[in-house]
């Protein structure tokens, strides 16, 4: 939604997501993102995520789409920013 980007929303709910992550005592936190959405990838990269291998997802009439996991090491990330 275009017309919502640039307010923090994203940013503030992808915070409380590795915050609760990290008082369960999770290691890491990892999520794939098509790998042609580079407003994604930038975004996932600024807030210390790093990018790792990529997979094609299979859809069930054999169309697919090529994705990159992203991951947070969540020890190593200053969540109170």
């Amino acid at each position: 939604m275009p017309d919502c980007w640039g307010q923090a929303v994203a940013e503030s709910v992808m915070r409380a997501t590795l915050e609760h992550a990290a008082e369960r005592d999770e290691e890491r936190q990892v999520l794939e993102t098509n790998i042609e959405n580079g407003r994604a990838r930038r975004f996932y990269a600024r807030l210390g995520g790093w990018e790792g291998r990529t997979l094609d997802e299979m859809f069930p009439d054999g169309a697919s789409t090529p994705l990159v996991e992203v991951t947070w090491e969540l020890e190593a990330l200053q969540l109170s920013k």
